[in-house]
């Protein structure tokens, strides 16, 4: 009997102190960020890799990141340009 009793309150610590760790883990994400866009759509594509260094030498704030962003058809993409305002 002790063993079994052992044994649950083993398992409800750990359930209680991993979902503690989750909950507190996604708090960070739950702050409000404040991210501006820029980009303006363009005939032609474009590539991540090249839209990414442009966007971090125009942005240099850390956190700014550029991918390409299609609109419709994919002929017509932006390099989009988000950062931190």
């Amino acid at each position: 009997m002790a063993n079994r009793f052992t044994l649950y309150a083993t398992l409800l610590l750990l359930f209680t102190s991993s979902t503690l760790m989750v909950m507190g883990g996604s708090e960070n994400n739950l702050r409000p960020t404040k991210t501006c866009e820029e980009g303006t759509p363009e005939y032609g594509y474009c590539k991540d890799k090249n839209c990414n260094a442009e966007c971090v030498k125009k942005y240099p704030k850390k956190g700014t990141v550029g991918f390409c962003y299609y609109i419709r058809d994919p002929i017509y993409s932006t390099c989009l340009c988000q950062y931190p305002c």
